[in-house]
């Protein structure tokens, strides 16, 4: 899950996924029981999972055109690169400055990041826009 204010703060929690890997995500795990597992259990959890939080800019932001019309689901949106610090993580060493680039798909329903870790690496996550909610309902 991703989410970015307009005020210019993010939050970003990545985990691994329950359809495509269950094996990595105890769903017998209790928080308000830490004995509902063992140490190796919970740690899977550590391993699998990243969160972090903290204040973000846009920078050069681009319409890509895509192949479809306006509303189609194979129009693309904006891509570009966003820049910020973490100033909490679950992870400490994630702490600190951050860049991603951006890219939106499908209308901007789809979007993922990709982070330039190495010379031959990148972590890349994808996500899916959620439908709005009423929060006075």
């Amino acid at each position: 899950m991703s989410l970015y204010t307009p005020n210019g703060y993010c939050a970003l929690l990545v985990t691994a996924n329950d359809t495509t890997k269950p094996a990595l995500r105890p769903t017998y795990l209790d928080q308000s029981d830490p004995s509902s597992g063992t140490d190796a259990q919970w740690a899977l959890i550590g391993r699998y999972s990243i969160a972090g939080a903290g204040p973000y800019r846009l920078s050069n932001v681009t319409a890509v055109a895509g192949n479809g019309t306006a509303g189609s689901d194979d129009e693309e949106g904006p891509q570009g690169t966003v820049t910020g610090e973490f100033l909490t993580a679950t992870l400490p060493s994630r702490e600190g400055p951050f860049e991603f680039t951006f890219r939106f798909y499908e209308g901007c329903g789809v979007w993922n990041l990709h982070q330039s870790v190495g010379e031959d690496a990148e972590r890349v996550a994808w996500y899916e826009r959620l439908p709005d909610r009423d929060v006075y309902g």
